[in-house]
């Protein structure tokens, strides 16, 4: 006992000797400060408050930080502003904590984010924006976690987010938003949990959400807006659950939903589907079962197929009956559709019958049994489609997305 308590009193008083050997809270704003900081602290580890590097509006020739390379932990936060000469953040290789918000602005030579690959947590934001001549997020390679939002925003040169391939959880928003040169998402592969909301916003070079293939729940509103050159939502297809509202507008030439097919709708509370021009496939599962289930919603000025809710054939008419004593799989289908009854039937009249009512299949089948028997799709232009089975008592009809 008295060993413990010995040995709990030294390492108290270390840890008040290593604040006391350091400032709390510390301004850079030339490389002259930085040098005389590592001549006048020279046993300085742990800070306890904010460090800031360069302040936006004042000029600095900060291009060094190697004078910082015995700082092991930073309690608040860092921020490292406008510093036109600094082209890496080597110097910071023994940073493994920082308490509070990482924010990286305005810092027009740097490339990349070498020097940060200790750190594994961020307890606050992680904030990158206005950094011109940023290509990639190598240097963040070993972080994990993020406990409040992650924002990156007017990284113009930024073409990809290689670096970040670990993060597997963000503890509040996520906010992409003018990166002009970005097409994917690559390198979020690690990333399968946003806690707030999830924004992809005034990104005109972004094609597709790949990266984010692993994400299956968003714990707040997930906003789609005003991305120029996005064709597909295929890579969210594993988010499960939103809680807040869908938001997709202004995609000029998105297509089709597809990709949001398993989310389960009563964690959507509003659905927002408007002037996205191309878009004439919106009737997924996940945007069905909300419809049917007499959810808040706008829809219109997309293309045919998507302009009402009723046009995206998902709120049935009360003379199509939908049957469950057979399975149909998969849906959405790309080549085929399979039909599978739950018992062998003497005579059945299958079609495949479009939205408009227009049948594209019909045939009659003697003595089907309960083997799957598949259909082809190869043909049919991408869209909402029923399947339809009638055994002469009674007519089964289900329906399916192709895209």
């Amino acid at each position: 006992m008295k060993n413990t308590l010995l040995y709990f009193l030294i390492s108290f008083i270390h840890c008040i000797n290593a604040y006391a050997q350091c400032p709390e809270d510390i301004l850079f704003l030339s490389q002259q400060e930085l040098d005389d900081f590592a001549t006048t602290y020279p046993n300085c580890t742990q800070i306890e408050g904010d460090v800031e590097i360069g302040m936006f509006g004042i000029s600095s020739d900060v291009d060094n930080l190697e004078p910082l390379n015995q700082i092991t932990t930073i309690e608040g936060n860092l921020r490292i502003d406008s510093n036109d000469n600094l082209s890496n953040l080597n110097g910071l290789d023994s940073l493994n904590t920082i308490g509070g918000t990482l924010n990286i602005a305005y810092n027009n030579a740097l490339v990349d984010l070498s020097g940060l690959g200790t750190i594994t947590d961020i307890g606050g934001d992680l904030r990158l924006q206005f950094n011109a001549d940023l290509i990639d997020l190598n240097g963040l390679n070993n972080l994990k976690t993020i406990g409040e939002d992650f924002s990156f925003s007017n990284n113009n040169a930024l073409n990809s987010l290689n670096g970040l391939q670990q993060l597997n959880s963000i503890g509040g928003e996520l906010r992409l938003f003018s990166n002009n040169v970005l097409t994917d998402l690559s390198g979020l592969e690690g990333l399968d949990s946003v806690e707030g909301n999830f924004i992809i916003q005034f990104n005109p070079a972004i094609a597709s959400l790949n990266g984010l293939n692993n994400m299956n729940t968003i714990d707040g509103n997930c906003i789609i807006q005003f991305n120029a050159a996005l064709t597909t939502l295929a890579a969210l297809e594993n988010l499960t659950m939103i809680d807040g509202y869908l938001d997709i507008d202004n995609n000029a030439i998105l297509t089709s939903l597809t990709g949001l097919d398993n989310i389960d709708h009563t964690s959507i509370t509003n659905l927002q589907l408007f002037e996205n021009p191309m878009l004439s496939i919106c009737g997924v599962p996940s945007v069905c079962d909300y419809l049917e289930d007499t959810g808040t919603y706008e829809i219109y000025d997309n293309a045919s197929g998507c302009n009402t809710a009723e046009e995206t054939g998902c709120l049935v008419a009360t003379t199509q009956v939908e049957y469950s004593s057979f399975s149909m799989f998969p849906n959405p289908a790309r080549h085929q559709i399979y039909l599978q009854l739950e018992e062998e039937t003497n005579v059945v009249q299958i079609r495949i019958i479009s939205i408009s009512g227009k049948v594209m299949y019909q045939q009659i089948i003697d003595n089907l049994g309960v083997a799957p028997v598949a259909f082809e799709l190869a043909s049919y232009p991408p869209g909402m489609y029923f399947l339809s089975v009638d055994d002469g008592k009674e007519l089964m009809s289900k329906r399916f997305v192709k895209h």
